[in-house]
């Protein structure tokens, strides 16, 4: 029973040890009970996009983008500018002193800010489509999956903060481009058909980054013949640790994607499931890490938390509607809370980072 256990547990990647220069940390408490508090001005509004830079939180989406000072006491609009609000996405960088702003729409492409949102101004030289569905930044190059009537999406990249796009040629594979997150060192792209994409000098060439993962056996008609990891929905950088949620699992590397390893398979009922042909698979949409947590959202299944790196998982639901997931995630370490927004608004919880 222990061993067949032990060979369901890694059936999502081959059975290689974490590098012993990773120190897996101890778990912290985590409270079943916590609740997430629904901050009011967000009250069935959809939130798609956040972005945290210093005391700044900026929430974005569906007919909003707003800015908050004050860990979301208080909030202002900040439109002006941008004709039609329905953002996708948001990133932001620092160069030269200047802190840029960018969010992209469904509708009119992107558009970009150099005052914390007071004005907008288009930022579409180069672009073929106009629905962004993701944005990233690595350093001070910046990419953009967009996307036009005729077009899943490519991939483009910025190397003067927005002012004009070229195509990247090397990742091109009529693939929705879901998910871009960077370090000092690398740069992975998540891809909803092509797998997981990684370019290391600033998004001049890129390479596969599929590594070890191969596909579980009970999900094999998620992905296509051949391919390792083909379909793939969020990724999340913090230092050299890349997360990326895939359909139905949930990965982690820890060297800059030479190799992945499994955290969990994730359902579309209930808490991650490592066998369960009762439950469909769910893709993972969202992903965050608050000190020694990681927190990972299904479509249909909500947000769970585990404390010790996959090995524990718990539901952390407690103020949501019921099977609801999160579009995106943001965390403000210095003040101990994280924020989550979907479609029925925009979360708080003060209580986890405690």
């Amino acid at each position: 029973m222990i061993l067949l256990l032990l060979t369901l547990l890694f059936s999502c990647y081959e059975d290689k040890p974490a590098p012993d220069s990773i120190l897996i940390p101890e778990p912290d408490s985590v409270s079943t009970d916590t609740d997430w508090v629904l901050i009011p001005e967000f009250k069935d509004k959809f939130v798609n996009a956040m972005v945290i830079r210093d005391s700044s939180i900026f929430v974005a989406g569906k007919w909003l983008v707003y800015l908050s000072t004050d860990n979301g006491k208080h909030w202002e609009e900040r439109t002006n500018g941008i004709p039609v609000i329905r953002v996708l996405s948001m990133t932001d960088m620092v160069h030269n002193g200047v802190h840029y702003l960018f969010v992209g729409t469904a509708d009119v492409g992107i558009y970009r800010s150099t005052d914390e949102g007071l004005n907008w101004t288009e930022a579409n030289n180069g672009l073929g489509g106009s629905y962004i569905r993701a944005l990233g930044t690595q350093g001070s190059t910046l990419y953009a999956s967009a996307s036009g009537i005729n077009d899943l999406g490519n991939l483009y990249v910025s190397y003067d903060q927005g002012g004009s796009w070229a195509i990247v040629q090397d990742v091109q594979c009529r693939g929705i481009i879901n998910g871009i997150a960077g370090n000092e060192r690398i740069v992975c792209v998540t891809t909803d058909g092509c797998g997981v994409w990684k370019s290391s000098d600033n998004g001049v060439s890129w390479d596969s980054a599929a590594g070890n993962i191969k596909p579980p056996p009970e999900t094999e008609n998620y992905y296509d013949k051949g391919q390792n990891f083909a379909y793939n929905y969020s990724c999340y950088a913090l230092g050299s640790d890349i997360y990326i949620g895939s359909h139905p699992c949930f990965f982690v590397s820890y060297d800059n994607l030479k190799n992945w390893y499994l955290l969990s398979k994730f359902y579309s009922q209930g808490t991650p499931q490592y066998n369960s042909p009762h439950y469909s698979p769910a893709r993972v949409v969202a992903v965050a890490v608050a000190g020694n947590n990681i927190l990972a959202s299904s479509n249909g299944g909500g947000i769970q938390v585990t404390p010790d790196h996959g090995a524990t998982w718990y539901d952390y639901n407690d103020g949501f509607p019921e099977g609801v997931g999160i579009s995106t995630f943001v965390i403000k370490t210095k003040d101990s809370l994280i924020f989550a927004g979907n479609g029925w608004g925009l979360y708080v919880n003060s209580k986890l980072l405690k």
